[in-house]
C-alpha cells in the first residue's frame, strides 16, 4: 500500500517541547498551501478536540490524506522525502505531564494562538511549538496555589540547570542581566520577601556592608530604593545607632548661648534638617531640646 503521511505540528505540548535527538522528518508538507490557499482547517487532519492528554498522537494518518488525495494515483514521493523508503513523523515524546487540548478548544482558543507561524510554514521540519513564555500570556498568576502543577507533575525537577549549588550567591548578577527570565517563575514579591528590610547584614550585601554602605548610598541611591523604599529605613537605623552626619560632630555645632551652627543651618534650610528630624518619630526632635519654657 502506498503510504502518505501529512505532517502538522498541532501536537500535545504546552511548554518547551522538542523531538528526541536524531529523529528525522520523513514527509514534505506545506501548511501554508493547505491552510491559506486551499482553506483546510486544523481539525481536518488533527483530532485535537477530543484530546485530553499530551501523550495522544495527533498526527494525521492515511485516512486524513485520502479524504482529498486519490489513494491509487498519488505516488509515495509526492509527500515523502524518500519515496523508495517512506517513513513519517516521529511522535513527540518529550512533553509535559498535563495538557488538555479539548479544554482549550472548548474555550475557543485557536490553534494558531499557541502554534504561532504554522499557517505560513512551507516546510514540515519547521517546528511551531509553544514556549512557556507564550503559555504565560494567558496563564500568568504565579501566586496561584500549585501554579506549576497545573501542567507539571509534583515530582518533576523544574529548576533550570543554572540553579546549582552557588546559585543563591550568584543569582543577583544573572537577575540584572535577564530579569524577564526570572519573572517567568518568580514574582517581585518573592524577591522582596528575601531581600527587603532594614537589616544590612543580609547575604544580599557583601561582608561588612553595614560599615561601608554609605559609599553606595551617596553614589547609587536609586539602587538602594529598589528594596529600601522609604527614607525612614535609613533614618530609623541611623538614629538608633547614633550615626550622625559629619557636620554634627564638629566643634560649635551646638552650644547653649546661641544654638551654634545648627541653629543657623536650621534657619537657612530647615527642610534639610527635617529629612531626619521629622514628626514621624513622635514628638518633634527640636522640641526635645527647645521646650516651651526656653
Amino acid at each position: 500500500m502506498k503510504k502518505i503521511f501529512l505532517f502538522a505540528l498541532v501536537v500535545a505540548s504546552f511548554a518547551v517541547l522538542a523531538m528526541d535527538g536524531g529523529d528525522k522528518i520523513g514527509v514534505k508538507f506545506d501548511h501554508k498551501l493547505h491552510l491559506q490557499d486551499i482553506g483546510a482547517e486544523c481539525a481536518d487532519c488533527h483530532a485535537a478536540a477530543e484530546s485530553k492528554s499530551p501523550a495522544d498522537n495527533l498526527m494525521p494518518g492515511h485516512d486524513n490524506c485520502y479524504s482529498c488525495h486519490d489513494e491509487n494515483e498519488t505516488e509515495c514521493g509526492y509527500c515523502h522525502t524518500n519515496g523508495d523508503d517512506p517513513f513519517g513523523v516521529p511522535h513527540v515524546t518529550n512533553f509535559i505531564a498535563k495538557f488538555p487540548h479539548d479544554v482549550h478548544i472548548e474555550q475557543d482558543v485557536k490553534c494558531i494562538t499557541c502554534h504561532q507561524g504554522i499557517a505560513f510554514s512551507e516546510k514540515a521540519a519547521t517546528q511551531h511549538l509553544p514556549s512557556m513564555a507564550l503559555c504565560q500570556t494567558c496563564h500568568s498568576d504565579l501566586e496561584e496555589a500549585n501554579y506549576c502543577q497545573r501542567c507539571h507533575n509534583a515530582d518533576e525537577k523544574l529548576a533550570p540547570v543554572t540553579h546549582n549549588l552557588d546559585w543563591r550567591q550568584a543569582h543577583g548578577l544573572v537577575n540584572h542581566l535577564n530579569e524577564e527570565s526570572c519573572a517567568s517563575c518568580h514574582t517581585e514579591q518573592q524577591c522582596l520577601d528575601c531581600h527587603q528590610g532594614d537589616n544590612l547584614d543580609r547575604t544580599v550585601h557583601p561582608f561588612n556592608y553595614v560599615n561601608n554602605h554609605a559609599i553606595d548610598a551617596r553614589n547609587k541611591r536609586d539602587n538602594c530604593y529598589t528594596c529600601h523604599e522609604e527614607l525612614e529605613t535609613c533614618v530609623s537605623c541611623h538614629r538608633d545607632q547614633l550615626v550622625l552626619p559629619r557636620s554634627h560632630n564638629t566643634a560649635g555645632w551646638s552650644n547653649l548661648s546661641n544654638g551654634g551652627r545648627h541653629a543657623r543651618e536650621a534657619r537657612m534650610d530647615l527642610d534639610n534638617c527635617l529629612v531626619c528630624h521629622n514628626d514621624n518619630y513622635g514628638e518633634p526632635v527640636c522640641a526635645q531640646c527647645h521646650s516651651a519654657n526656653n
